[in-house]
């Protein structure tokens, strides 16, 4: 059963920075394969990460009343003059506020609803349905 939340959507802060890089971490560590030693994957995520948020934006779904109290981001470059491509490069919804609406408001607010191509650079498996629903096109050549 899906329940509508009460979300206000923000620009991140710096303040977000580790949340989105803790969750980020470990919820995409899921999808990738096994074998990576633990070290070398939070390492290069970190690296990663770090240089996607420098260059991206960032909105943060969270509480209307507390806003530190977060319920999902979205981290995405939108589409540049002239040309209507958005890369999205990691959406998270905490797990307590999926089926909320939360990833789709997120989703609306990088402007995916009227990119007329919208590609992201992580998916996994529990993102796959809302990129389905999208026609999101896989693209890792968005973290160079």
């Amino acid at each position: 059963m899906s329940v509508k939340l009460d979300i206000r959507l923000r620009a991140g802060v710096e303040a977000d920075k580790k949340i989105i890089r803790d969750t980020w971490i470990k919820s995409y560590r899921a999808s990738q394969p096994e074998g990576v030693a633990e070290d070398l994957y939070h390492n290069g995520m970190l690296a990663r990460i770090d240089r996607l948020l420098e260059r991206s934006r960032v909105r943060v779904a969270c509480d209307p009343v507390i806003p530190a109290r977060i319920f999902g981001y979205v981290v995405y470059e939108p589409a540049v003059a002239g040309e209507s491509l958005l890369t999205i490069h990691y959406c998270y919804t905490k797990y307590e506020f999926r089926r909320c609406g939360v990833a789709s408001a997120l989703f609306a607010a990088a402007g995916g609803e009227r990119a007329r191509t919208t590609l992201c650079s992580h998916v996994t498996a529990r993102f796959e349905p809302l990129a389905r629903k999208a026609d999101l096109v896989h693209d890792e050549s968005r973290l160079k």
